[in-house]
């Protein structure tokens, strides 16, 4: 019965304007700054190159193309649009109902947080993943530039590599670097999307009022780390390749440990429920 509640919410999910509209905004991003990079560097010699993981939409090193920073500006809107209403519209168009009668509460519910971070990670990682193929085909390999024009053997691009989360793996297969951390994305997008969830099981009045939860949550890292004078912001742990931050384990902890509680809220609703 789980499986067939999380078949069946994935595919209500897919087929909401919601979902769509961020799959092809996230493919309009990839198509900008893939197309951008290529009318840049056209003609280049392998040499003049930069290593082409450094290229990728959500490589912070790569400052020739705005569509990162773009990206990460309307992020905590985009991010909760594959799934996080559906909670809601559930409940409003008696769905939950029929769904529930079908596989039961607690099977809906816990088929409801799967089926939110599947189709979540495949709205968003499908288009940057068709990038890293595009540049994989469309650059050469062997280019190894980067854009602090530093020489890969130097002291200092060897000390700011190993500021990265995982270096060892970005060294040895740049690809497989690459390919882990849009999952990463993915999967913290799908997070975000159950604690949105979460906050909907509270009956809000306006459909509008779940775009706050996320948004709250980003922007409150940033001031709270602005108030401890550390760096807590998404736009650098969400991307690649940023230099010298070391506050991964408080970012991505926060938003484990409130994804944690937001399920804990939804099974204790699936039991009210029930026992309703």
């Amino acid at each position: 019965m789980l499986l067939h509640s999380i078949r069946a919410q994935m595919n209500i999910m897919f087929q909401k304007k919601t979902a769509i509209a961020a799959f092809y905004i996230m493919l309009m991003f990839v198509f900008c700054n893939y197309i951008d990079n290529v009318m840049q560097y056209r003609g280049y010699d392998v040499v003049e190159l930069y290593q082409p993981v450094k290229l990728l939409l959500l490589s912070e090193e790569n400052v020739n193309t705005p569509y990162g920073f773009f990206l990460m500006q309307v992020y905590p809107v985009l991010a909760i649009l594959p799934a996080g209403f559906s909670l809601m519209v559930d409940k409003k168009s008696d769905r939950m109902l029929f769904l529930c009668s079908r596989v039961g509460r607690r099977d809906y519910y816990i088929g409801k947080i799967i089926a939110a971070i599947c189709t979540t990670v495949i709205v968003f990682c499908i288009p940057l993943l068709l990038e890293v193929l595009l540049n994989y085909i469309s650059f050469p390999k062997e280019a190894m530039g980067n854009f602090m024009n530093l020489d890969i053997y130097s002291d200092a691009y060897i000390e700011t590599v190993k500021t990265y989360p995982f270096y060892q793996v970005y060294v040895y297969y740049p690809y497989l670097y690459a390919i882990g951390w849009i999952l990463l994305f993915g999967i913290t997008t799908g997070m975000l999307n159950v604690i949105t969830i979460a906050v909907s099981t509270w009956n809000l009045p306006y459909k509008v009022l779940l775009f706050l939860p996320v948004y709250v949550i980003l922007d409150g890292m940033y001031w709270i780390g602005d108030f401890f004078d550390k760096e807590i912001n998404h736009f650098f742990f969400l991307r690649m390749f940023v230099i010298n931050q070391k506050n991964y384990l408080v970012f991505y902890g926060i938003i484990l440990g409130l994804f944690l509680i937001a399920v804990l809220i939804i099974m204790k609703k699936s039991k009210e429920d029930y026992l309703g």
